[in-house]
Formats: structure tokens, C-alpha cells, sequence
């Protein structure tokens, strides 16, 4: 008798244990806390490196997304700058696309030298060139940001993409102590 009430106490000390591990060992994370805004838009284009570049490329992956072009005078050099060193604050575990808002000027070699300033060979920085309609679909119907008719007037967000493909956030890509904020946020995300 005293083994057959040894094995039930055994069973049910076990089956709590596997409950307590997979349902309250996991501290929720803060990333996860962050309101799903919207599904994220399919796109493609052409990466600074030549090669075809698609969304997909980013499922199952924390990301981020943003526009610039490279004759910005004013807003791109800091976001570039405040991401390059997002990348650089989370161990460069987080992809970044950089979709350019003027694919006439932005040309592929343009492009490179760009990225080469700001990424620095960084494998997980794409700067996208894609036509100036997919632009306006992708910038301001996709991400909602940006300006329809006017492309180059575009946002400084940096937007975050989650693993799903669901818009979790807007950060101010010029703000250094929101882009300190959201490398604190994706570090702990990514861990």
C-alpha cells in the first residue's frame, strides 16, 4: 500500500513540476508587453550588394525597418548613426532595412558606399533600392509612415518588427536616448 501511494504523490510532484516549468519559469518579456499594431508589409527589392532582397528573408526574426536616402542632409546621418549603433548595442543580432525613398538617386554603387559608412560589413544591415511606387506602398500603406506624395519628406521612426511579422513599435531613430531604449528592449528580446 505504502508504494502504490508513494508512486501517486511521485506522479503528482512530477506533473507539477512540468507545469511550473513550462508555464511559470518563463518571465515574460518586456518585448512581449508592446501592443501588436499591425502586420508588417511584404515587400522586395534590390539590396545594396546587388542581390534580390525579400521580406520573408526576416520571418521568425526580431527586426527592424526604416527609410532614408543618401543625400539627407539632415535626419538620415543621425538615424544611421543612432542604428549603427542599435546593431553594435545588441551584438548585432537584430536585421535592419534601410528602404531608400529615392531609388532615381540611390543607385546600387551609391547605395554601397553608404552602407559602408554606417554598417561597416554588417551582414544583418540591408539598404534596399526598390521602385518608387513599391516606396509609397511599403512606406506609407505597409509601415504607415511617411509621405505618399512626397517620399524624401519621410519619417525618422525606427519600426520594430516582430518575430511574426507584427509592427510591435515606433521609436524615434533620432532620439539617442529612445534608440538607447530600444537596444535595452531588443537585447533582452534576443537573449
Amino acid at each position: 500500500m505504502l508504494g502504490v501511494r508513494n508512486s501517486a504523490v511521485y506522479r503528482t510532484v512530477f506533473c507539477v513540476a512540468i507545469a511550473v516549468l513550462i508555464f511559470g519559469c518563463e518571465a515574460k518579456r518586456e518585448f512581449d508587453t508592446l501592443p501588436n499594431l499591425r502586420k508588417a508589409p511584404v515587400f522586395s527589392g534590390i539590396n545594396y550588394d546587388g542581390q534580390p532582397f525579400h521580406s520573408s528573408e526576416l520571418n521568425g526574426k526580431i527586426w527592424i525597418a526604416d527609410f532614408i536616402f543618401t543625400t539627407c542632409a539632415e535626419i538620415c546621418p543621425k538615424m544611421s548613426d543612432n542604428t549603427a549603433r542599435l546593431i553594435q548595442m545588441t551584438d548585432g543580432k537584430i536585421p535592419v532595412v534601410s528602404i531608400t525613398v529615392d531609388p532615381e538617386y540611390d543607385s546600387l554603387p551609391i547605395l554601397r558606399e553608404y552602407a559602408a559608412k554606417y554598417a561597416g560589413g554588417n551582414k544583418w544591415w540591408h539598404f534596399i533600392s526598390m521602385p518608387l511606387d513599391s516606396v509609397r506602398e511599403t512606406s506609407v500603406k505597409g509601415f504607415a509612415v511617411g509621405n505618399y506624395e512626397n517620399p524624401i519628406e519621410h519619417s525618422s521612426r525606427l519600426i520594430v518588427v516582430d518575430e511574426k511579422g507584427i509592427i510591435r513599435g515606433y521609436y524615434d531613430g533620432v532620439d539617442s536616448s529612445a534608440v538607447n531604449a530600444l537596444a535595452v528592449l531588443l537585447k533582452e528580446a534576443t537573449q
